[in-house]
């Protein structure tokens, strides 16, 4: 591709993405809908026969994991601690028995849908045990309650294994076919654990350097560099070494967040912008690359197995709850499951893989993508009805 062409392209969609962006906040509605319809309105242009260059998938691939790296850090680098410790049990045990249900009963209403090998269905599923708040969080203004701060964690906690499970789960589907399943679990098990190991220990390293560099040696420019530098040389060290870069890049963010040196706030804000248009490229690419297929009856099994999700989600918070919540509260953290570029990256790698059967999973984790985000987006609409604290 032609390098003035692709800096071209970039510029444009920037600009279209800043556009959406401020139109979205005008409308009070999530920008990263409308960044994702950008990009299949122009992935649909190009079918026209309209000249938009073709986007190397390694190339969005590439973009996509540090956006995510930036996001976590950007996200992780602003925790307490000290706030989250009352919450960290509740949610923990949420986290736990959602995934159960997910890989279980989600797993068996996918196959039963849709009639994908149960390999794929267990790889979706996995897919969808994280949660991104944030993309509709911001709209609720300067709230501060528990149950936004539950949400929060929640998904801070549980993006690590959205991005390790369908891996894990392609991983047992690759297995040698002289291998029974239970040994391919086997196999993968020691390997799994490792990952969570050698995330953590990359990320404090990481972290522990940065932490001396920037207190002995503060500078305005090259501090903010080393923000950013940090948070890619964490995710790429842990994955070099086959741990998880996400965890990684939490582990440096918690970090940071809860260490005090000169300056933090403004460098953490150019780490913020940096982030921003990196998600801003990141969503109108993942809209264009991947076109889900429009078929109405792959649709009409899609929002039916997308009512099953939220239905479990509920079921998943009643048990881990009890009666710690309101129904209302109970239900607003059912729909509010919004997916986010944690998801969007998994989707974009996955179509780089060739394995049958593979791009229908692929098409339903997108509109899966979209569906969450413009229910979670009515959820936000109505919160007044949901998020009014119960008279003690």
């Amino acid at each position: 591709m032609d390098p003035l062409m692709l800096l071209t392209a970039i510029a444009v969609i920037l600009l279209l993405g800043l556009l959406a962006s401020a139109l979205a906040n005008k409308l009070r509605i999530p920008d990263v809908l409308l960044l994702i319809l950008i990009g299949m309105g122009l992935a649909k242009l190009q079918d026209l026969g309209l000249a938009i260059p073709d986007f190397p998938t390694t190339f969005i691939a590439s973009l996509g994991i540090l956006a995510l790296a930036m996001i976590v850090f950007d996200s992780t680098s602003r925790i307490d601690l000290k706030r989250i410790d009352t919450l960290s049990n509740r949610t923990f045990r949420l986290i736990i028995i959602f995934l159960v249900i997910l890989m279980t009963i989600f797993t068996l209403a996918t196959y039963s849908i849709f009639g994908f090998d149960i390999g794929l269905c267990l790889l979706f599923a996995g897919a969808l045990c994280g949660t991104s708040p944030s993309v509709v969080i911001p709209l609720l203004g300067e709230k501060h309650l528990r149950v936004l701060d539950l949400l929060k964690l929640e998904s801070l906690l549980n993006t690590p294994l959205t991005v390790l499970i369908p891996f894990f789960v392609v991983d047992l589907i690759q297995s040698s076919p002289k291998e029974t399943l239970t040994t391919a679990v086997f196999a993968q098990i020691v390997p799994f654990l490792a990952t969570f190991v050698s995330g953590l220990g990359a990320g404090l390293l990481i972290a522990l350097i940065l932490i001396k560099i920037i207190r002995h040696n503060y500078h305005q420019s090259y501090s903010a560099l080393a923000v950013v530098l940090a948070a890619l040389l964490s995710y790429v060290l842990a994955e070099q070494l086959g741990g998880n870069g996400v965890l990684a890049v939490s582990t440096l963010g918690i970090f940071v967040a809860n260490v005090n040196f000169k300056e933090k706030i403004r460098l953490l804000d150019v780490e913020s912008v940096f982030a921003r248009s990196l998600t801003i490229l990141v969503f109108v690419l993942v809209g264009y690359l991947i076109r889900p297929l429009w078929e109405p009856i792959f649709l009409l099994k899609a929002l039916g197995l997308f009512a099953v999700y939220h239905l479990l989600r509920f079921v998943a918070i009643q048990v881990a709850f009890g009666e710690s919540h309101s129904l209302r509260e109970k239900i607003f953290m059912s729909v509010v499951a919004a997916k986010g570029i944690d998801v969007c990256v998994v989707a974009i790698v996955l179509s780089t893989i060739p394995l049958v059967g593979l791009p229908l999973v692929v098409d339903l984790i997108l509109i899966f993508v979209l569906l969450s985000i413009f229910v979670s987006s009515i959820a936000v609409w109505a919160k007044d009805f949901f998020l009014l604290e119960p008279k003690r």
